[in-house]
């Protein structure tokens, strides 16, 4: 009998399930891959608000992701919130000799601006936990924060240096700089460069969950053997037409959530 491959997305849980564990859950299922979960903070919200977040403890995570790692033939393992330094600690214990892709998404404040880490988070994966990874997936703000660079770093140069300070592969997503009607994410990594460019998509503010999708799809293209270009150009592509054909349902203010339907493994 055959089974699919098998991914680990590490991230918190979001009662809306439009972001963290959940989406990384439909991003993985679609991808053919059967998905673990460990959860790091539960957070009590809608595409509109934050109302609360509950971290787990280190002993919690610990003893989720332990059991995983010693039970399933993971091929790829996703991270999206890590609420507090302790967290990021036991993480890169147990990650450190693991022969495996590993994407980090480095969430700090939520779409709707809310503080998700505790103080010393962003210090501790940058020393610790990126570069173990594969790729890092940070969006301006988190770069700034990570990289503790002037605000006015050109872009591009702010992904070269956080390369080099992380010493892993770096995307730096597009949608908090640039104006206009395009928008530019560059990646750097050992063996070059690469910028991709698409039209900027009018999506409503409230639409939350992008930063998730494309890291676990992403994921799921490296646990699926592809190159890191390639695996991003497709992780890319996956995350645009989610975004493009985006649910909305009715109440009070429009509540949105990314399209997973278009895409199912059963269909290819």
């Amino acid at each position: 009998m055959s089974s699919p491959p098998v991914a680990l997305t590490i991230a918190g849980f979001d009662t809306s399930a439009g972001a963290g564990l959940q989406a990384d859950l439909l991003t993985f299922h679609n991808y053919g891959f059967h998905p673990l979960t460990a959860m790091t903070s539960l957070v009590v919200e809608t595409p509109l608000e934050v109302t609360a977040t509950r971290p787990v403890s280190a002993t919690d995570l610990e003893n989720q992701v332990h059991l995983l790692l010693h039970t399933y033939p993971i091929a790829t393992i996703k991270i999206g919130l890590l609420a507090h330094p302790d967290q990021v600690l036991v993480l890169a214990k147990l990650l450190k000799n693991l022969d495996l892709p590993i994407v980090l998404d480095p969430v700090g404040i939520s779409s709707t601006g809310s503080a998700m880490q505790m103080a010393g988070t962003s210090e501790a994966l940058a020393e610790h936990l990126a570069p173990l990874a594969s790729l890092i997936t940070p969006n301006l703000p988190e770069a700034l924060s990570l990289s503790q660079e002037p605000t006015n770093t050109a872009p591009k140069e702010l992904a070269r240096r956080l390369s080099r300070q992380l010493r892993c592969a770096v995307l730096l997503t597009g949608g908090h700089h640039g104006e206009g009607d395009e928008i530019s994410d560059f990646l750097v990594w050992e063996e070059g460069e690469a910028t991709f460019r698409a039209s900027r998509l009018s999506s409503p503010a409230s639409l939350h969950g992008t930063g998730c999708v494309l890291s676990s799809a992403i994921s799921a293209e490296l646990g699926l053997g592809r190159g890191l270009e390639k695996a991003v150009a497709s992780g890319r592509d996956y995350l645009r037409s989610s975004l493009a054909h985006y649910h909305s349902f009715p109440s009070q203010e429009p509540l949105l959530a990314l399209n997973h339907h278009l895409r199912s493994s059963h269909d290819e």
